[in-house]
């Protein structure tokens, strides 16, 4: 009888284990077919080694009324969508960040999933959250709900075998929903009078 279960035992746990590889191999076959980011190296190696790009953060929280009404959250889904597909941005890419100020994971999750999906997040330290801190000086209105918009040359240093970015310049700051529908109206223009037009 014991050898009886043992058997059976190791019968279970071998077919789980199979189960468990097949799924793993139909995952892996899924994302090598463009299910997910996954890339080979073939692909990886083709991919450009310099260009140039806009960086747009938004910078917000969930205690902020401003970050939370309607017609900001209009308003940012709206850029995502258009702004990469408009003539200014036609020769670049464009990577959305959001900086989320919420001290609290759950808050801060329900915050951003409100107004993504972005490529990259940062989340937490409130005023004091370092990318808010680096950048939130720059503008001429240091609060939220804002939109900073960066022009930069991202490229991949051989020597040191890592990506950097240089030239990177502020091109233009969006403090509010009226401003970021102004902005959308003017069809993404960055030049200095747009810029100044969109000043309250």
């Amino acid at each position: 009888m014991k050898l009886k279960r043992v058997a059976l035992f190791l019968s279970g746990l071998l077919i789980l284990l199979l189960l468990c590889l097949m799924a793993f191999a139909f995952g892996f076959y899924r994302g090598y077919r463009g299910g997910t980011n996954l890339l080979t190296y073939s692909e990886w190696s083709r991919e450009p080694r310099t260009y140039d790009r806009f960086v747009v953060y938004y910078f917000g929280g969930s205690t902020c009324p401003g970050c939370t009404m309607e017609s900001t959250l209009s308003a940012i889904d709206t850029i995502r969508q258009e702004f990469p597909k408009s003539d200014i941005a036609k020769n670049r890419t464009v990577k959305f960040v959001c900086v989320c100020m919420d001290r609290y994971l759950r808050s801060a999750m329900r915050f951003v999933g409100k107004c993504g999906p972005w490529d990259e997040i940062s989340i937490g330290g409130h005023y004091k959250n370092e990318i808010l801190l680096q950048y939130l000086k720059l503008s001429e209105v240091p609060g939220v709900p804002q939109l900073m918009i960066f022009s930069d040359k991202c490229y991949h240093d051989k020597e040191k075998n890592c990506w950097q970015f240089t030239d990177r310049t502020l091109v233009l700051s969006l403090v509010g929903p009226s401003q970021m529908q102004r902005w959308i109206s003017n069809g993404y223009a960055l030049d200095d009078s747009c810029a100044a037009s969109l000043r309250p």
